[in-house]
């Protein structure tokens, strides 16, 4: 039985680990799981945006010199650009899935792209609302760049794209 507070995926998880006979000694939300990694693998130096496209939210993680400063989750991600497509061809989400992660290849890519443009501006808009807020909130403080992270960002052209509207170098 699920505790209070604990989503479903969580138990589910929680669920797998027990029936494979591990005994986890807690739970991490993945912002703070992603924000570990990040520091084990790199220098403590200048103020870095972590933006972390998953299947269902977007995660933003601003860190200076190696101390996590803020972060923010949007519910805009790789699941908004499916549905789009899926509403626009009038597809299965699984065949619009599809489509998404061979968009480069397919005879229309850009066609595709037109449509799944609108929702990546509403998702770099929000990053540069809270980028604002963040840096309204801290004078002084330089972003040295957008480490780009998640499957979202598989898609072609994310990189270039976020390069582009975030004027900020994108790795």
């Amino acid at each position: 039985v699920p505790k209070a507070g604990r989503t479903a995926s969580e138990a589910g998880l929680l669920a797998q680990c027990r029936l494979a006979g591990i005994v986890p000694d807690g739970v991490l939300p993945a912002p703070l799981g992603l924000y570990n990694a990040y520091r084990a693998d790199q220098p403590p130096d200048g103020t870095d945006v972590l933006v972390d496209i998953g299947a269902e939210n977007t995660d933003l993680l601003i860190v200076e010199r190696g101390n996590l400063r803020w972060m923010r989750s949007v519910t805009m991600a790789g699941d908004q650009i499916t549905r789009t497509l899926e509403k626009k061809f009038h597809i299965p989400f699984e065949e619009a899935e599809k489509l998404k992660r061979n968009v480069a290849n397919a005879k229309q890519a850009e066609r595709l792209f037109g449509v799944m443009k609108p929702v990546l501006r509403t998702l770099t808009g929000e990053i540069q609302r809270s980028l604002g807020y963040y840096r309204a909130q801290h004078e002084g403080v330089r972003i040295r760049r957008v480490v780009a992270i998640g499957g979202g960002f598989r898609l072609p052209g994310m990189v270039a794209f976020f390069r582009e509207v975030l004027q900020y170098p994108v790795e």
